[in-house]
């Protein structure tokens, strides 16, 4: 993901990245980045799956200590530190060659709907991890976007309504 930047009081946001709240809603209790790397150095992780290109630290030191991994595989629209370190980049399409949902820093999800074809052989981020559970021999048990929007609602962490409504923020 990418650093804070700037903010003002109006409209712009500190946080740069579009779905950090919504990740927050999946698994409240997500680790940050640089711990990540932490575990990286001392041995804990030593194979990843990334999704995205960026790194929010020091894309230098990120770099090298993420090319420690054994195995990293990264989905990723554009180059960055995950892309510079992965044995294998998948290519994911861009934001505007794919639908999704998104869930802002207030807690709104917002449906995006594909406007471009994608190029080349990019893919939707979900289907390049079912291409890549497949290659690992494993079988996903979904087949569509839909189907994952299900299951992220049973699990709590959509709503059922696919619009932009205010979705509850999770509990600090």
């Amino acid at each position: 993901g990418q650093p804070d930047g700037y903010a003002d009081d109006i409209l712009i946001h500190k946080d740069k990245n579009p779905n950090t709240l919504g990740v927050k809603q999946l698994k409240a209790d997500v680790k940050p980045f640089a711990a990540l790397v932490d575990d990286v150095r001392k041995g804990i992780v030593t194979h990843a799956i990334a999704l995205g290109g960026a790194t929010p630290g020091d894309a230098a030191a990120d770099t090298e200590a993420l090319r420690s991994l054994a195995a990293l595989v990264t989905i990723a629209a554009h180059e960055g530190p995950l892309t510079a370190a992965a044995g294998v980049v998948l290519p994911a399409c861009a934001w505007a060659e794919t639908s999704g949902s998104y869930v802002n820093y207030k807690g709104m999800r917002q449906v995006a709907d594909k406007a471009v074809e994608p190029l080349g052989s990019s893919k939707a981020g979900w289907l390049q991890i079912a291409s890549l559970a497949q290659a690992m021999g494993l079988e996903p048990t979904w087949s569509k976007l839909k189907e994952i929007r299900g299951r992220l609602v049973s699990a709590g962490g959509l709503s059922q309504v696919d619009s932009n409504e205010a979705a509850p923020a999770p509990a600090e």
